[in-house]
């Protein structure tokens, strides 16, 4: 009987044991954004490109290897040369605030009389 107790007893303990946690995947989301330096413009238009929200692991790594990529890309798409765009990876909490922080940046830019949006695939 004291042997039964004490099996009991142990396999209680050790139901209490916490297990290793999952570990965690640490998400980023991001989208990026372009606009021209200075107020250089196409045919008295501002040049604005941007891309849809992405993600990938937060490694600074591949952080910095997607940041040059589009900077490299952007360089091939930027209509001014001479006085060039900004290469912007911005950061978002979630895919939900990255698409409402896209949405407010063209609404801010909505204007076609003034601005040249365009959405590259990237």
């Amino acid at each position: 009987m004291k042997t039964m107790l004490l099996i009991f007893s142990v396999l209680m303990l050790v139901s209490f044991i916490p297990s290793k946690p999952a570990p965690v995947k640490n998400t980023l989301y991001y989208y990026c954004w372009s606009r021209p330096f200075s107020n250089s413009n196409i045919n008295g238009k501002t040049e604005i490109l941007y891309t849809d929200v992405m993600q990938m692991e937060n490694v600074d790594s591949l952080i910095r290897k997607r940041a040059n990529q589009w900077a490299n890309r952007v360089e091939g798409y930027c209509y001014n040369k001479k006085y060039r765009c900004t290469s912007d990876l911005n950061y978002a909490t979630s895919l939900e605030d990255g698409k409402q922080q896209i949405s407010r940046l063209l609404k801010r830019y909505a204007d076609t009389s003034y601005y040249i949006v365009t959405k590259l695939n990237f």
